[in-house]
Parts: C-alpha cells; sequence; structure tokens
C-alpha cells in the first residue's frame, strides 16, 4: 500500500494457459483462504481470481479499522495487480456483505483498470444504511463485531440473546458488555454520530455519483442492508450511468438465489434467476468483450412476494407502477387497541384531527430477534397491543388483488415537546381479522437529521414539522380481503436499535433523557400520508 503497509493476497490461476488474463478481485475481513471455494467457479470461467485479506486482518499487516482504509488500500490492489505481467488490464471486482462494501469504496477513488463491480448486500453509506440507518445508531453491529473479533463460532454468537446483552445503557458501554473489551473502531462509531469527515473515509451518498464503470448490484428483501441497492441505482443512473443493474428477490442476507426464506417457501419462481450465472455474463461481457446479450436483458429485476412473479424493467422505480397514497385519519386515539385509525384511499375521507402520544424513553418495547424476523410479527402485536405510544392506522379490506413493488415512503407531519427525538413508521400486511400477515417496510428518521445526516439541526419545541421519511422498498401481491396496517412511533426495534433520549446529545454515550410529548397531524393544513408504488392492472409481468 501507499503507506508501505503489506496486504496478504492468494493468487489463483486457471487450468487454461494464456499470457494475460482478466482478473476478478474479492477483498475480505473473513479470512481469504476460507473464500476460495466459494469463488472456485470464476477460475472454472477463465479468469485469475485474486482474494486480499484486508488491512489489519489474518495475514494482512496494519490496523484493523472496518471501512475506513478501503478506499485508498482498494485503489492500490487494484493497480498493482494492472502492473502484474499475468494481467490483461480488466480487472472487476465481486463479494457479498463487507466484501460489497469495500468494492463501493474502491470504486469511488476511479482506479482506471477497474472495469465493473458487483456488490452484493452490501453498506454503501455507513450513516444511511450502515451502522447508523437514517441517523439512529444500529447497537445491533456487534453481533458482526463479535463474529469479526472471533470470541467464539458463528453460530455461537447468533444464537446468543442478543435482546438481553444489548439491553443496557450508556450504549457506549456495550462493547465491553457483549464482547469483553473495549473496541476502538466501535468506540469511534460512537462518538462519531453525525455525518462527518470520519464516515466520508468510505463509501457514502455523494461520493456514489464517481462511479462511472458498469455496477451490478444485488440484494433481498428480507436483507439487512437492502437500502444500498436501491441507494446506488439511484445516485449512478441520477448521474448518467447507463450500466446499472440491480436484482432484488425474496432473500436474505445473501448473495445466492433461493426458493425459500427461512423455511417459509417463496415460489418456483423465486430461484429462476440464476446469479452465479448471471455474475459470469457480466464479467464476461465487461472483461472480456463476449456478446452474449446481457445488456439486452431487463436492468432491473424483482420479486413480488407472495406472487410468484418477477418484475421486469430497465429503470426504477418501474414505469408500469402508479403512486398511490394512503392518508391517516382518525376520530379518537388511534392505538392497536381501540382500532379508530384509519388508512383512507382519498383526502376526501379524512376525519381531521391530532394524534398524540407520550415517548417515555425509559419504557419502551425490548426487541427480541425473533420478533424482528419474518414470521414473529404476532409477537409484536401482541407486545404492542396495550401500549398508547404505538400508534395504528389501518385500511378497510382491499376489494381486489394488488400488488405493490418499489419504493415506500412516508410524509407526516408532527410536533414533539422535544428538541430531538425519532420518528419511526412500520407498514403491515393485515388479513381480514387482522392478523399480521408481512412486514412491508420500515421507515425510521432522527429528527435532528430531517434536511441532512451531515448536520444535526435541533427542534423548536411544538413547533409542526413535516418529515418525509424514506421507507424500505418491498414488492408483494395484496389478496382481495387484505388490509395495510401503519404503525406510527417513536422507538421500533430496541435495542438492536438504539431509542433517543430527546435531549438532542450523543444519545450513545449519556443515560440523561426526557420524556417527550408526541403529537401527529392529519389536517386540512397538515396531511399525513404513506406512499405506495402499484402495479398497474394491466401488467401481467
Amino acid at each position: 500500500m501507499r503507506d508501505g503497509i503489506n496486504l496478504s493476497t492468494t493468487i489463483l490461476f486457471p487450468q487454461e494457459e494464456r499470457n494475460k488474463y482478466p482478473v476478478v478481485f474479492v477483498r475480505t475481513p473473513y479470512n481469504k483462504e476460507m473464500r476460495i471455494e466459494e469463488y472456485r467457479y470464476i477460475l472454472e470461467n477463465g479468469y485469475v481470481l485474486v482474494i486480499q485479506d484486508v488491512r489489519g486482518r489474518f495475514e494482512s499487516e496494519g490496523k484493523f479499522e472496518p471501512y475506513i482504509n478501503e478506499a485508498k488500500d482498494g485503489y492500490d490492489a487494484i493497480e498493482w495487480i494492472a502492473g502484474q505481467t499475468w494481467c490483461d488490464g480488466n480487472i472487476g471486482m465481486i463479494g457479498a456483505s463487507y466484501n460489497g462494501s469495500v468494492q463501493y469504496c474502491a470504486a469511488i477513488e476511479q482506479p482506471p483498470h477497474l472495469k465493473t463491480i458487483i456488490p452484493s448486500i452490501g453498506s454503501a453509506d455507513l450513516f444511511y444504511d450502515g451502522e447508523y440507518v437514517h441517523g439512529i445508531f444500529l447497537s445491533g453491529r456487534l453481533m458482526w463485531c463479535a463474529i469479526i473479533e472471533a470470541t467464539a463460532s458463528d453460530e455461537e454468537i447468533i444464537n446468543k440473546d442478543w435482546g438481553q446483552l444489548l439491553n443496557h445503557m450508556p450504549v457506549s458501554e456495550l462493547d465491553s458488555i457483549t464482547i469483553g473489551k473495549r473496541l476502538d473502531y466501535y468506540q469511534n462509531w460512537i462518538q462519531h454520530n453525525s455525518k462527518d469527515e470520519y464516515w466520508k473515509q468510505a463509501a457514502h451518498r455523494e461520493q456514489l455519483n464517481k462511479i462511472k464503470i458498469p455496477v451490478f448490484t444485488q440484494t433481498g428483501w428480507f436483507d439487512t442492508h437492502l437500502r444500498s441497492s436501491p441507494l446506488v441505482y439511484k445516485e449512478l443512473t441520477k448521474a448518467g450511468n447507463k450500466n446499472v443493474k440491480m436484482v432484488i428477490g425474496p432473500w436474505g442476507h445473501t448473495d445466492r438465489e433461493s426458493n425459500s426464506y427461512n423455511g417459509e417457501f417463496m415460489g418456483d419462481a423465486a430461484d429462476d434467476i440464476n446469479l452465479e450465472a448471471e455474475y459470469i455474463k457480466w464479467f464476461d461481457y465487461w472483461l472480456k468483450g463476449t456478446d452474449n446479450g446481457i445488456m439486452n436483458e431487463p436492468l432491473v429485476q424483482l420479486y413480488a412476494v407472495n406472487s410468484n412473479k418477477w418484475y421486469n424493467g430497465n429503470s426504477y422505480p418501474f414505469t408500469f407502477t402508479t403512486e398511490r397514497k394512503l392518508f391517516l385519519s382518525s376520530n379518537t386515539t388511534a392505538n392497536l387497541d381501540t382500532e379508530a385509525g384509519e388508512l383512507a384511499f382519498s383526502l376526501k375521507d379524512v376525519s381531521n384531527g391530532i394524534d398524540s402520544f407520550k415517548y417515555d424513553p425509559e419504557n419502551v418495547p425490548v426487541y427480541s430477534q425473533e420478533m424482528l424476523e419474518r414470521g414473529g410479527y404476532d409477537l409484536i402485536r401482541e407486545m404492542i397491543l396495550k401500549r398508547n405510544d404505538y400508534l395504528f392506522y389501518k385500511t378497510s379490506a382491499f376489494p381486489q388483488e394488488e400488488t405493490l413493488i418499489g419504493p415506500i415512503s412516508a410524509s407526516i407531519h408532527a410536533s414533539t415537546s422535544a428538541v430531538d427525538t425519532d420518528w419511526y413508521a412500520i407498514l403491515i400486511v393485515l388479513d381480514k381479522d387482522d392478523k399480521f400477515v408481512d412486514m412491508i417496510s420500515v421507515g425510521m428518521l432522527r429528527a435532528k437529521f430531517r434536511n441532512t445526516l451531515e448536520k444535526s439541526e435541533l427542534l423548536e419545541k411544538d413547533k409542526v414539522v413535516r418529515y418525509n421519511l424514506e421507507m424500505d422498498p418491498y414488492g408483494v401481491k395484496l389478496d382481495k380481503g387484505q388490509k395495510i396496517g401503519l404503525i406510527i412511533t417513536s422507538s421500533f426495534g430496541y435495542p438492536f436499535l438504539t431509542k433517543n433520549l430527546n435531549k438532542g446529545k450523543n444519545n450513545q454515550t449519556t443515560t440523561d433523557y426526557e420524556i417527550a410529548k408526541q403529537k401527529i397531524y392529519h389536517t386540512s393544513k397538515y396531511e399525513s400520508y404513506i406512499s405506495l408504488p402499484i402495479l398497474n392492472n394491466e401488467v401481467e409481468d
């Protein structure tokens, strides 16, 4: 590297003997020697496979600090490979999770010999979809830290009761509690609680437009980093990059297709896309110049859960969807117990009002991993049924089948007695008996980052503010008779997502809090709604 650090790198050659080869490059913190079999298919298709331990991991020198050195190290490593006698100058990158994130980091540096990347299920902005989510700290990342620090086997770590382990204040002490030692990089995450220069050392939203090369990004509706692929697609295409491919299937945190998730069958068509074959076709086209027709295929492929169908297009959102707004309405207290809250299909059907609740950081629901997994929704319903700090709104039964597929958002007018607080919007599919069937989307926003993640702006107490929540996208077919429910609250997923203490300070280093009086408005002056991408009726597939 440019600072003299040496990174341990394994180079494997295909059986075909040539003077020069195109190269596929993998950078990983997970032990390069353990990744060889995972990527052997790359070798079998005529590429040199180069796998590298990132700085400070396994056989590489230096100190490991997640993400911070990956941009410059990625550039230096790529250009080192390009200078080897066996490289024909065409280099691509591939990998999932952290191995996907490092590709974004390298690509924003624009190394001359990097011709394309295939980042799967990786974060493209650490303050938007990484250690922080829309500015809210994700203490659940300590599960990943435990794996990196190798405190036990991956299975033992995952099976710990993290809901109990993370339920402690202040958050700054959680590394010592869960892992048994203080982690310098975790403490850096805690201290840098806005999108400052620390976070900008890695890839982030404002730099994605520097990526001019072709990008094939892939994720799943149930992936923890679902938000990043649509973000990358949006920012790259907005900047004029015409060679961006995106696939989102009914999968979790994986770069392999499947027709099931956590034992639930997703449909025969769910694994119709052979991702490994698509990766090779992409590399063959961009690194070998093989005219294999991949660029004639749809650039955007999204699966709709409960439909057994893929929907294809060359833009996102799809041109064959229509935005439908569902408006918040109620005549009295709109919590789950009263079922008084409504989502109206038309603004003229809204009952003007203000729904209020008290958000007490000392008294928030404690979620388990099971509740947050697909299928744990009845547990959530049971836990929040009698709570008065979870507002609930629902539609009437859908008179016909509807498919929603693509980006989801919420526009909420609200006020608070605090100088800062959090807002959550959670979309649920309900059956005819109001049982929770599916969790469609979660949107969250730390109020002081309502305008930008780079600068915190405290609130004027009790002032009505419009909050635009960018929610998780989704694809699902709604059956006739089903309904959509919306939860509005100020704490969700705790302790995996940290809570706001309402004081405007660093919520991770203090325990000082105040109770906030929250108000949600649905009036002629201050309308609140969610926006859904509904498939046009004439579209078949």
